[in-house]
């Protein structure tokens, strides 16, 4: 004990050093467990052919048959069924690990699609939940065929795909009314939206990024308005020219080859997330993805693009946009955040790909990020070159019960089992302890004499008291070490500070011999959510000097 005073004292000429960052915490968006769905692998059984490119697109989807498990689609636009890359859907049923328990194929060999998928037409490009729009009980889906031909080469379309309890498609209804040009790619990305006109179905958005609209390949998107037998009532295209929108598209950026919407949009309005890819801000096809803030006309009302220049580490060529999710707020900050596919990110290999998740702000600017790839959560081996990782996202909720959200991912180029047959990860992640967690004030040893002013919160104040009275003036020094497990030993029940650890923070002040306050702005850093904090003040002047008791703030649900 007397030399912990002893390096108190002599320590406490050093400046406040609070919650400084460890590079051995297990920050929020951190990977902590994962499996590999693919050929033959999770008890998904080997029907998959080399080219398929299962997970080049994502969703969840209702619980169709009840349950209480949703389930999974995931698409293989290089399927054969019928004819060479006519496309599939797999609907998954998973069981709570992750693993397969059923699964139904949607290709050309479906009954309900006989005749309806041609060659190239790509089913499983894009794929969104709809929601049940035809009332049925039985939640729908909309699938993007961007390499269909109808009214010229590639001009794509979307097709709405109402399923029964076992993810068979009953019938099927095309969305058609759309002004579309050669090479459009109508239907390469699709999001289910909120019921932006009040008529009880969900809306639709659908990317085109081959349109030309302001200069070549620049993209579009269009807001498709349905109705409940999956017909289009109205359409709005958003693309350069729209009143409102933010930023500069170039040519080829390819706006739209990637759509999401959050769910935290106020009633008669979207938040969407919206991928440029090959946008160049920075260099050349690092990636953009715009935020756009709609009414229920379609009209922008906000925005904010993140790319580079808004924080994300991305090099040239990431293709940063290809995918987006919404995958709820992972860090507990009250937030959505919002995950991003890099697939060509050269991570630990070339084209190994990467997902980006991006803790967001109010605003739209970032406050911090975590990163899934070869390096980090899938290491070991995992990834291989090409396997393009990230070329999908699916937000499933908490899928094993441990409260935090979940994310999985796409890569589509995975060889297992032949060559680009495609697989899926699914990926358990860590998020931020509740901030209500409690403080411990340790009295064992020492009086009471230090305590807290509430928990740690972001951006906010955080405050400890030291009480002084009975001692003549003096000095007092709070210390204490911020840390996952560093900088801490275990004494007489209680967590002491070890000053042999870097990571403490010192303040000094002279007391009066009442009590004395420090408040310190807690951070809206991600790291902080894995940090212990532990504090300790010795007071100076008769009778001192005097170690108090600690308070420890032990994050965790």
């Amino acid at each position: 004990m007397g030399t912990l005073l002893h390096d108190l004292h002599r320590s406490a000429a050093l400046s406040v050093l609070f919650l400084a960052a460890s590079s051995h915490a297990q920050a929020p968006g951190s990977v902590v467990d994962k499996l590999k769905i693919a050929d033959g692998t999770a008890n998904f059984p080997s029907q998959l052919s080399d080219g398929d490119a299962f997970g080049r697109s994502l969703v969840v989807a209702d619980d169709l048959d009840g349950d209480g498990v949703r389930e999974l689609v995931v698409g293989a636009p290089g399927d054969d069924d019928g004819a060479v890359d006519a496309g599939a859907l797999w609907v998954l049923f998973l069981n709570p690990d992750g693993t397969v328990r059923d699964r139904t194929k949607i290709s050309a060999a479906s009954p309900a699609l006989a005749g309806a998928l041609a060659a190239g037409d790509g089913l499983g490009s894009a794929v969104a939940s709809i929601g049940d729009l035809d009332g049925d009980g039985v939640g729908d889906l909309a699938a993007g065929l961007p390499g269909r031909d109808d009214g010229g080469p590639d001009r794509g379309s979307v097709l709405i795909l109402f399923l029964d309890a076992g993810g068979a498609v009953t019938y099927t209804s095309v969305l058609s009314g759309f002004q579309l040009a050669d090479g459009d790619a109508f239907g390469t990305s699709v999001a289910s939206l909120p019921d932006l006109d009040g008529d009880g179905a969900r809306e639709l958005a659908v990317g085109a990024v081959g349109d030309d609209g302001g200069g070549v390949d620049r993209g579009a998107l269009w807001i498709v308005y349905l109705a409940s037998d999956g017909s289009t009532k109205s359409a709005v295209k958003i693309d350069k020219s729209s009143p409102g929108f933010l930023g500069v598209l170039d040519d080829g950026d390819a706006f739209g080859a990637s759509v999401a919407s959050s769910d935290s949009a106020k009633p008669g309005s979207a938040i969407l997330a919206v991928g440029a890819p090959n946008d160049d801000d920075g260099g050349p096809d690092r990636g953009a993805v715009l935020l756009l803030v709609l009414d229920a006309s379609a009209s922008i009302k906000g925005g904010k693009k993140v790319n580079t220049a808004a924080g994300v580490a991305l090099l040239d060529g990431d293709r940063f946009g290809s995918s987006v999710v919404f995958p709820g707020d992972i860090d507990d900050d009250g937030t959505m955040d919002l995950a991003v596919g890099a697939p060509l990110a050269d991570v630990g290999g070339p084209q190994r790909g990467a997902v980006h998740v991006l803790f967001m702000n109010t605003n739209g600017s970032l406050h911090g990020a975590a990163r899934v790839s070869s390096a980090t959560g899938l290491s070991g081996g995992l990834l291989a070159d090409g396997d393009e990782l990230g070329s999908s996202l699916a937000a499933p909720g908490d899928l094993n019960g441990d409260t935090y959200e979940d994310l999985i991912v796409g890569a589509c180029f995975d060889d297992t089992g032949g060559p680009d047959r495609g697989a899926t990860w699914v990926t358990w992640l860590i998020g931020c302890p509740d901030a209500s967690t409690s403080v411990r004030v340790g009295t064992v040893g020492n009086p009471t004499l230090l305590f807290a002013g509430g928990v740690p919160v972001f951006q906010t104040p955080w405050s400890l008291f030291v009480d002084c009275t009975g001692f003549a003036p003096g000095e007092v020094v709070l210390v204490g070490s911020a840390g996952p497990a560093q900088g801490i030993v275990i004494g007489a029940g209680e967590i002491l500070i070890d000053l042999s650890s870097a990571l403490y923070f010192v303040h000094r002040k002279q007391h009066t011999g009442a009590l004395e306050k420090f408040t310190y702005l807690v951070p809206s850093d991600p790291a902080f959510c894995s940090f212990r904090i532990h504090s300790q003040a010795i007071i100076f002047g008769s009778p001192g000097p005097t170690l108090t008791n600690a308070v420890d703030w032990i994050p965790g649900r």
